[in-house]
């Protein structure tokens, strides 16, 4: 693993073969694409902020990909520290899980179907109880 500059977390996040399919799923499940090599945090947040979404489908966007994050980061230390391992389904899974989770709770005034969020947040249209959510778009 590299250890300069940030090197082994950019390794765990950027150079891993299951990493990179783990992903190249979660942009895809936003139906936007992955770009195949990344050489650091700053070109991954890069890349992340210029997806073409706007207003709430945005934030659930950067709401996923933080969950995507922790939920790798908590894998990898399960693996380290306890001999764990897991597949690419369970962590997309507790990915999804978790981003749902927080988008009930940072969105609490809409309505999200969890259907729509398994199969493709994108088309899932959150509502505002009593009204349309306010900045979605």
């Amino acid at each position: 693993m590299v250890r300069e500059s940030g090197g082994i977390y950019q390794s765990l996040f950027f150079e891993c073969s299951f990493v990179k399919r783990f992903w190249s799923c979660i942009f895809c499940w936003w139906g936007l694409r992955w770009k195949d090599v990344v050489a650091n945090f700053e070109e991954f947040f890069s890349l992340c902020w210029r997806v073409s979404l706007s207003g709430i489908q945005k934030s659930l966007w950067l709401l996923a990909v933080s969950a995507a994050c922790w939920s790798g980061w908590i894998s990898r230390n399960e693996k380290v520290f306890e001999g764990k391992a897991t597949t690419l389904d369970l962590l997309i899974y507790q990915t999804k899980l978790r981003s749902f989770v927080w988008a009930r709770v940072v969105y609490e005034e809409c309505i999200f179907t969890e259907s729509d969020w398994w199969g493709w947040p994108r088309k899932s249209s959150p509502v505002k109880k009593g009204g349309e959510c306010a900045g979605y778009g």
